[in-house]
């Protein structure tokens, strides 16, 4: 239960952080974006076991795969937000 409360208070925090300061200078930086990349997939095994891993872990390729082309062909999520 603890683990669940913590990972909704932070998860509330990193969207907090990064909305403002979206808002304010229209980026997001990556020292926000990369600890909870790093630490999500570790908390989902914490909580769910390797079945949690897996899907965390499922998530983040997919992502990188929906992603990765446009960022290999220089188009970044910053360049098509204008």
């Amino acid at each position: 239960m603890i683990v669940t409360e913590i990972t909704l208070c932070s998860t509330l925090a990193l969207v907090s952080v990064a909305t403002i300061t979206d808002l304010r200078s229209r980026r997001i930086p990556n020292w926000l974006v990369l600890p909870f990349l790093v630490l999500g997939p570790a908390i989902a095994a914490f909580s769910g076991g390797i079945g949690g891993m897996k899907h965390s872990l499922l998530g983040v390729l997919a992502a990188t795969l929906i992603m990765g082309p446009f960022h290999l062909a220089g188009v970044t999520p910053g360049t098509t937000r204008q």
